[in-house]
């Protein structure tokens, strides 16, 4: 019997979240029935749905007029019981009082879908633990509990987390999909644009942008003939100053978008001689989308996949990053050998070997639902 799934997604569109690739090969390919709901304003993608529902084969959508994150409606409550699906998958966290409602009014358990679980500083917002680093790892673990005991399974997607993973916890790695950029022409190092430097993403503080400020605006003083390509909206003050110090010390070599339709920004960084990763953590859909596109990435330190000299150049200072930049437009070969340890990354990360995995953790739910039920 083919699985039923409601999906509880934080922005759902075919073509530029990286799940719903999942979703469509999970339906396509095993016949798993997907029924989606999801906020119709997208703000990290800074994208609206133009309509309230679609149907992509067996996945069918529903753009609810709700903030993120989305909250119990007659609505969302009438879909499931209509639905009637053997597993609920939310994400991220905030999605979880929906998913554990509904799960109760439709008796189907809950995967929680989360980037970071074990990490204190990324698991928690500030707010939570009011400020106060003493109080952040007691409070982290409180929310964790909660969470396990809300949820059939954490599914986190940070590789780097594995190590951390508790014994007893009901918790399982689910590898973030990358795309294969199937319509974007792959260029050879050779046929690179080494004027430009690219960075695709939101612009805020958690994802690095006072560093993103602090080196473009250092690569763009001390390289003139360098541009500067920067597609992402605004979200907070941090993002809003890096942008203007980029702007002040380029002028017209720097430009910004808000957004770009997913095939340009594949081209863009096709073309790129290099991305520029900021942060700590995040931006892992432009780090994959670089390794799938052969496109070296620069990175401020290690994490998610990254690994220094395999398949990143790591730049702790605005200095190394011009350091770096300069290397790279110089040296082929050493775009080549970067782009190799990026094809070696990305592999594991590949749509159709995340959909495998998620559907092995969702047919273990269901299969828990069924034996539960069948014993009363």
């Amino acid at each position: 019997m083919a699985l039923k799934v409601m999906v509880i997604s934080a922005g759902y569109d075919a073509q530029l979240n990286e799940m719903s690739h999942v979703w469509q090969a999970l339906s396509d390919s095993k016949g798993v029935a997907v029924e989606v709901i999801a906020p119709r304003h997208d703000k990290l993608k800074a994208r609206r749905a133009p309509q309230a529902q679609a149907q992509h084969g067996g996945v069918h959508i529903t753009w609810l007029e709700q903030a993120f994150p989305l909250r119990m409606s007659a609505q969302a409550l009438a879909l499931a019981q209509a639905f009637q699906p053997d597993v609920l998958f939310a994400g991220p966290r905030d999605h979880l009082p929906l998913a554990a409602a509904l799960g109760r009014r439709v008796q189907a358990p809950v995967l929680l879908h989360t980037e970071y679980f074990y990490a204190d500083q990324r698991w928690l917002r500030r707010r939570e633990y009011l400020g106060w680093p003493a109080l952040r790892a007691r409070v982290a673990q409180r929310v964790r509990q909660h969470t396990l005991d809300q949820a059939h399974t954490v599914c986190i997607s940070d590789p780097q987390e594995q190590p951390l993973f508790q014994r007893g916890d009901a918790v399982a790695y689910l590898p973030w999909p990358h795309l294969c950029q199937a319509a974007t022409q792959r260029l050879t190092q050779g046929e690179r644009d080494l004027s430009t430097l690219v960075y695709i993403g939101s612009l805020f503080r958690a994802k690095g942008a006072e560093r993103l400020g602090d080196y473009f605006a250092q690569a763009l003083a001390e390289i003139p003939d360098l541009q500067v390509r920067i597609i992402g909206p605004v979200l907070d003050s941090a993002g809003r100053e890096a942008l203007s110090r980029i702007t002040a010390a380029g002028g017209a070599r720097a430009q910004w978008q808000e957004s770009l339709p997913r095939t340009e920004a594949e081209t863009l960084i096709a073309r790129a001689f290099c991305i520029l990763s900021p942060g700590d953590a995040m931006g892992w859909g432009q780090i994959g989308d670089a390794w799938m596109a052969d496109t070296p990435v620069i990175a401020a330190r290690e994490h998610y996949d990254l690994r220094a000299d395999d398949n990143c150049l790591i730049a702790p200072t605005a200095s190394a990053f011009v350091a770096a930049v300069r290397q790279l437009r110089a040296q082929a070969s050493e775009r080549a050998r970067l782009a190799e340890g990026g094809q070696r990354s990305v592999a594991a990360h590949a749509v159709e070997r995340v959909a495998a995995t998620l559907h092995d953790l969702l047919a273990h739910a269901a299969l828990a639902k069924r034996k539960e039920a069948a014993h009363g």
